[in-house]
């Protein structure tokens, strides 16, 4: 680990803090947001459309450049753009140029996620799973915040100007911060270690993964996006229905710190794939348009949501070297979900009604379990099959992927996993 990484990782927590406070502010703002600009459920949903087409540019072109070595400078500038832009949302009062806002907000956002994810790989190694926990876990706190933040800024002054502009404030300082520490290296120089140039052994398998988190977070943004207009639309008052939101971000948090653990001991996708398909269930709890039982759903969503993507980055880079463009794949596959689900799904509460919502979401999330239950037997090999999962160690020139364990062993019943020996990804520090 070089001096410049452990610099550096604090200020990659702090900024996904910020990006989960700016990111976690639409939802809960919606309705000061439709009157800011003066349309409608369905015309606002553009704005989560244009954020998300500018999360996948940047995740599947911007985010190279981290590969190129562009390093701090593109993630510090990334943040401060981000910054400009949380700032610039309380001052548009047209749709056409809030969505333009948000367009900037994704490209900006993006550019630092892939960074965030991409140096604490390059910069932890052995210890990147328990970093990338507490990455997540980070977001989940800013996230936690946005409810409470945006009901104060409602209540000051009736418009988002103080719930855009605490990220803000909070994304320009870390932004100097980051444009100051020196970034961590690849881990292995790209001719150092030709595997790492090409595709992974198992492409299907990894791209059902992909296809996993374009469903999930679809799922997840749809879920946080419109959650506050449903409450609304089945009778809770405005205060009852930012506490929703609050305990959906409460459970969540509570869901990345509990992966704190489970990054660490999980050696299969299985937890992946139960909490995709408890999430589903759960979903499905608000059809009736309870309000009682709401609380239950949201509470069970936002606990079983938490983990998923982080332990899904964690358990893929276990079998898959993760570089710039490989990370940019499921922020891109990320990028796109969060650019067409809750769009659609605002069309769909617009016109058929708020019952749509948990529908739709059910819908996703249960799409996201068949893709996960598929992408782990095609990624790891079919139980009894002999497949064997790949380990990362320290070389001479750094750190390798894709060395066969000998010591694991696959059968008809179920997975053995080493008891000693494990890769040392397993905790923080």
């Amino acid at each position: 680990m070089t001096s410049g990484s452990r610099a550096a990782a604090p200020l990659y927590l702090l900024g996904s803090v910020a990006i989960g406070l700016g990111m976690g502010m639409p939802g809960p703002s919606l309705a000061m947001l439709k009157a800011q600009v003066g349309v409608g459920t369905g015309a606002i949903g553009v704005l989560f459309t244009a954020q998300g087409f500018g999360y996948l540019l940047a995740s599947q072109i911007i985010a190279r450049g981290y590969d190129r070595g562009w390093g701090h400078r593109l993630q510090g500038w990334s943040m401060l753009a981000a910054a400009a832009g949380f700032a610039a949302v309380a001052e548009v009062r047209t749709v056409g140029g809030l969505a333009a806002v948000f367009f900037a907000l994704g490209l900006s956002i993006g550019t630092v996620d892939v960074g965030s994810n991409t140096h604490l790989v390059w910069g932890k190694g052995e210890r990147a799973g328990g970093w990338l926990a507490a990455l997540h876990l980070a977001f989940g706190v800013g996230a936690l915040s946005s409810p409470l933040v945006s009901r104060w800024s409602e209540s000051q002054s009736g418009t988002v100007t103080i719930a855009f502009r605490t990220p803000a404030l909070i994304a320009a300082v870390l932004g100097v911060g980051v444009l100051v520490t020196r970034a961590p290296r690849p881990l292995v120089p790209a001719a150092a270690s030709p595997e790492l140039a090409t595709p992974p052994r198992r492409p299907a398998g990894l791209m059902l993964f992909v296809g996993f988190a374009f469903l999930y977070v679809g799922a997840e943004v749809g879920f946080t996006s419109w959650l506050n207009t449903y409450a609304r639309d089945i009778g809770h008052p405005a205060g009852t229905a930012a506490a929703l939101n609050s305990l959906f971000w409460v459970t969540y948090t509570l869901g990345r710190v509990a992966n704190l653990r489970i990054a660490r001991s999980a050696t299969s996708f299985r937890p992946l794939v139960i909490a995709a398909a408890v999430a589903a269930a759960a979903a499905t709890i608000l059809i009736p348009l309870d309000r009682g039982a709401s609380w239950v759903a949201v509470g069970v969503v936002g606990l079983v949501v938490g983990p998923q993507f982080p332990l899904l980055v964690a358990l893929v880079g276990r079998r898959v070297a993760l570089t710039g463009t490989t990370m940019g794949w499921f922020m891109g596959a990320a990028g796109l979900g969060s650019l067409t689900w809750p769009w659609l799904i605002g069309e769909l509460i617009d016109r058929q009604g708020p019952r749509a919502f948990p529908i739709a979401v059910a819908a996703l999330f249960a799409g996201a379990t068949l893709f996960a239950r598929f992408g782990s037997t095609r990624l790891t090999g079919r139980v009894g099959s002999g497949a064997e999962r790949s380990v990362h160690h320290r070389g001479r020139r750094g750190f390798v992927a894709d060395e066969p364990d000998p010591r694991v062993v696959l059968t008809a019943e179920h997975e053995q996993h080493e008891l000693a020996g494990r890769p040392a990804d397993d905790h923080l520090g």
